[in-house]
């Protein structure tokens, strides 16, 4: 599902976004059309780790060859919680594409295995609807355990009331994950172009 040429493909889109081109095709993406729920996030390497740049996507499947080009400008320019990417930041960053698989309805919001699924909440409140997410990463990533991540959902989600009375509607998720650093982008995209002759 998720592969390397995902990751490589969105690194593209970015890099000629900011350059002011076409982006080039090197990796066949008009055969990329089989329909998934993607999102495609952007982190900065530094020498304490990964630092989240940027991270959109959807629940919805789109062919993946337009859902990694539009995610990709999203993630990458369009995330209100950071500035867009610039052309100087590119040498450090990575790209993660995550394909959504598995989705399983749950009768409790906390019936899930940190490190393994997604979680995806949705409530409603005095006619208010809320919903957010979680990639399996964040939670593993942040030390939390299931109780902690429903509460920074349902903070995400944006309601900060009480949830007695409220029905938490759920369901858990997992990804196919795959990765590429700019640095990486650099040496597949010059040696596609060598031997295609671009």
């Amino acid at each position: 599902m998720a592969t390397k040429e995902h990751c490589l493909y969105c690194l593209e889109i970015v890099n000629s976004s900011l350059q002011h081109r076409l982006p080039r095709d090197l990796w066949n993406v008009d055969s990329w059309t089989k329909k998934y729920p993607i999102f495609v996030k952007f982190c900065t390497i530094k020498k304490s780790g990964k630092e989240l740049r940027g991270c959109i996507g959807t629940f919805q499947s789109f062919p993946l060859n337009i859902a990694l080009e539009h995610f990709a400008k999203q993630a990458a320019f369009k995330d209100t919680r950071f500035k867009p990417l610039q052309l100087n930041e590119l040498p450090k960053i990575e790209c993660q594409v995550d394909v959504l698989v598995h989705f399983e309805k749950i009768a409790s919001p906390l019936d899930w295995t940190v490190g393994v699924h997604g979680l995806w909440i949705k409530f409603d409140v005095k006619k208010k609807h809320y919903e957010a997410t979680f990639l399996p990463s964040v939670a593993e990533e942040q030390g939390w355990n299931q109780e902690e991540t429903l509460d920074e959902l349902v903070y995400k989600a944006g309601y900060a009331g009480s949830l007695t009375g409220v029905h938490i509607a759920a369901e858990r998720y997992q990804t196919s994950i795959a990765n590429a650093t700019f640095e990486e982008y650099l040496l597949a995209a010059s040696e596609a172009m060598g031997a295609t002759g671009i």
